[in-house]
């Protein structure tokens, strides 16, 4: 087997425990935020497209435009 080289800032970094060390909270956190910020960017797109198509069909909410924005932009039945 060929000898493995690590690279000292890696090998200090997973050393130990995980949970101890604060890798794993630190990667949970990063994960979370990385989560809440793609889902912040799809939903201001949506309210982009949502905006974009009111403005298309007069600019006013009716009844008719509000369900064509839940038949084009609502999620899909399961």
């Amino acid at each position: 087997m060929a000898p493995t080289f690590l690279h000292p800032v890696s090998a200090s970094f997973f050393d130990g425990d995980p949970v101890r060390s604060g890798v794993l909270p630190r990667a949970r956190a990063f994960l979370h935020r990385l989560g809440e910020a793609i889902t912040a960017s799809r939903r201001a797109q949506a309210e982009r497209e949502i905006a974009r198509f009111i403005e298309g069909q007069g600019g006013r909410l009716t009844d008719e435009v509000e369900r064509e924005i839940s038949r084009r932009f609502g999620s899909p039945a399961l």
